[in-house]
């Protein structure tokens, strides 16, 4: 395996106590993996098999890092640190070499049997199935447009519609709903078709402030936004305005008695 040349002058302009952590890692790596290239990724030593990323390691002031790439934390307390193996500060951190080797082989044929050096995710389980109520099935089949558009939906659009109805906890409010379906259903809306293609307009509206403020004050207090949907569907969220620098606020003036009654005036 070539050496990079970037990778001695990392470890050389270490800390004292990360050198030998460093030099220690390089050659276990070197080891796990001699087919491995060197290289500098995001300013850190890297290990790559076929231009994957596989490990990488990292020195800071007081600790440093190793990271192997799609593993997960390794039974450590999550401290904030970078890699999985949290702050090493010193070789008794290290696990055990045996066992950093036998990490970096995995994540090495990972690579080359899915082509990266991440763990494939858990495939989803499957929902379960919704059975058919009886009432919702008898009032499908009095109405036949409704009955042929609810067959034409997908599994996903017919599920939303079975799911909404079994939740109903109350028989009246499951008639309701069911009534309501077949209605929807008969004119080839979906469970969901309020939101379908709803692009929303947003604008902002200030809250009127009850008395004036002085002119050193470097927060805007509080605002509403309004979102006003191609639905006909109105959101409101009120929410803490954005801290800003004193100098990028208008600046305040005494409310004119003769031309305005608002508490405040803006002068631009």
């Amino acid at each position: 395996m070539s050496t990079d040349p970037r990778i001695d002058a990392y470890i050389a302009k270490a800390a004292p106590f990360a050198r030998p952590i460093l030099k220690h890692l390089r050659v276990l790596i070197h080891r796990a993996l001699p087919q491995s290239e060197e290289t500098i990724k995001w300013g850190m030593p890297h290990w790559m098999e076929d231009g994957k990323n596989v490990a990488g390691m990292a020195a800071f002031k007081a600790h440093c890092a190793l990271v192997i790439h799609g593993d997960g934390r390794q039974g450590q307390k999550d401290d904030g640190s970078m890699g999985q193996y949290g702050k090493i500060t010193s070789m008794a951190d290290l696990p055990a070499d045996a066992d950093l080797a036998a990490n970096l082989k995995a994540a090495a044929g990972r690579v080359q049997t899915i082509g990266n050096a991440l763990k494939p995710r858990p495939a989803k389980t499957p929902e379960a199935e919704i059975a058919m109520p009886e009432a919702f099935a008898a009032a499908l089949a009095k109405v036949p447009a409704a009955l042929s558009a609810f067959a034409a939906f997908a599994p996903s659009h017919r599920r939303e519609y079975l799911k909404w109805i079994v939740e109903a906890k109350r028989t009246d409010t499951r008639d309701k709903r069911i009534a309501q379906a077949v209605a929807w259903i008969a004119e080839g809306k979906k469970r969901n078709w309020k939101y379908e293609g709803c692009l929303s307009r947003q604008r902002t509206i200030p809250l009127q402030v009850s008395r004036p403020l002085p002119a050193s004050a470097s927060c805007g207090g509080t605002f509403q936004r309004m979102w006003v949907t191609s639905c006909g569907v109105a959101k409101r969220h009120t929410m803490p305005s954005r801290k800003r620098r004193a100098s990028s606020l208008p600046q305040l003036r005494p409310p004119s008695t003769e031309t305005s009654s608002s508490p405040l005036a803006l002068r631009s």
